[in-house]
């Protein structure tokens, strides 16, 4: 389990302990003599998956949203399914005669 899984629910924490990360790999790229183009370009990937976090947390309340709005709708379609056959029903029996 990652060291930060704990605190999922708060994304600006979750933000910073990234940042930090950051920060330790950019020093430990500079002590391993790395040029700064790449130490840069290592440190704009790291700011491309803290996005695409925030996309996928996004996504995911999206999906919850759409998942809460099905179950709200379930018993009125329900509802409406049972009238509609019950009047055809009536009708059917009105008609007959």
């Amino acid at each position: 389990m990652p060291a930060n899984a704990a605190y999922k629910h708060l994304p600006n924490l979750e933000h910073s302990l990234m940042t930090v990360m950051l920060a330790k790999t950019d020093a430990a790229l500079q002590a391993a003599g790395v040029p700064d183009e790449q130490a840069q370009s290592a440190e704009e990937l790291g700011d491309a998956q803290v996005q695409c976090g925030e996309l996928r947390n996004g996504l995911g309340q999206i999906h919850a949203d759409i998942a809460y709005l099905r179950g709200r709708f379930d018993l009125p379609i329900w509802a409406l399914g049972i009238n509609a056959a019950a009047t055809i029903v009536i009708l059917g029996v009105l008609l007959r005669h």
